[in-house]
C-alpha cells in the first residue's frame, strides 16, 4: 500500500514538473480568445475553475492511469489475500496430518513394545521346552528356524543344555558346524543382559 502510493506520488510529481516546464519555457500557448458568457455559463463548474484548464485531455490521461494502477493494485491484493487464505488452510491440513502420524507413530511403537514382550514371554517358555528335550532332537528342531531366534532360544537355556545342543549340531559335520558358529557369533552379540533379564 505505501509502495503504491510512493509510486502514484512520484508519477504526480513529475507530470506536474513537466508540466510547470512547458508552461514555463512558453512551448505551449494559451490563446485566450473571449468566451462569451453564455459558454462560460455553459461550461462545468469543474473545468471552469481548473488550474489546467487547457491541460484537461493530459490531466485526464493521468487520471484514467491512475485508476488503471489503482485497479491492479486491488485485484493483486485480493489475489494476495486468496493465496494467503490458501496457505493458511494447508498449514492446518499439514498441522492435522502431523498429529495424526504422531497419533499413529506412538500407537506403533505401544503395539512393537506389545508384541516384543509377549515375544520374549514366548521365546522363554519354547527355551523351557528346549532346555527338558533331548540334545538331538532340540538341536533338530533349532535349527529349522531362523538362526538368530534359535540363538537367542539357545542362550535362554541352561549353560550345559547350551553345550549339548551345541555339541548334538556339531556332530552333524562341516554344515553343523557352521550352523553351531553363527549361533555362537549370535549369543555372543545377545550378551548376557537379556539373558537375565
Amino acid at each position: 500500500m505505501k509502495m503504491l502510493f510512493l509510486f502514484m506520488s512520484v508519477i504526480c510529481a513529475i507530470a506536474l514538473s513537466a508540466l510547470s516546464i512547458v508552461y514555463a519555457t512558453g512551448n505551449l500557448r494559451f490563446v485566450r480568445v473571449p468566451d462569451s458568457s453564455a459558454e462560460v455559463e455553459a461550461r462545468p463548474a469543474k473545468e471552469r475553475f481548473s488550474v489546467f484548464s487547457g491541460q484537461k485531455q493530459v490531466v485526464d490521461q493521468l487520471i484514467d492511469t491512475l485508476n488503471g494502477e489503482r485497479d491492479l493494485y486491488r485485484r493483486k491484493h485480493g489475489e494476495l489475500a486468496a493465496r494467503e487464505q490458501q496457505i493458511a488452510r494447508q498449514q492446518a491440513i499439514m498441522a492435522d496430518l502431523r498429529a495424526e502420524l504422531q497419533k499413529i507413530q506412538s500407537e506403533l511403537s505401544e503395539s512393537v513394545l506389545v508384541v516384543a514382550d509377549s515375544e520374549k514371554e514366548n521365546l522363554k517358555h519354547l527355551a523351557a521346552v528346549y532346555s527338558k528335550m533331548e540334545p538331538g532332537s532340540a538341536a533338530t528342531l533349532l535349527r529349522e528356524i531362523e538362526p538368530e531366534r534359535a540363538a537367542t532360544i539357545l542362550n535362554m537355556v541352561g549353560e550345559r543344555q547350551a553345550a549339548a545342543i551345541l555339541n548334538a549340531v556339531v556332530e552333524d559335520g562341516a554344515k553343523g558346524a557352521e550352523v553351531a558358529a553363527t549361533w555362537s557369533d549370535f549369543i555372543r552379540r545377545i550378551g548376557k543382559t537379556e539373558k537375565e533379564g
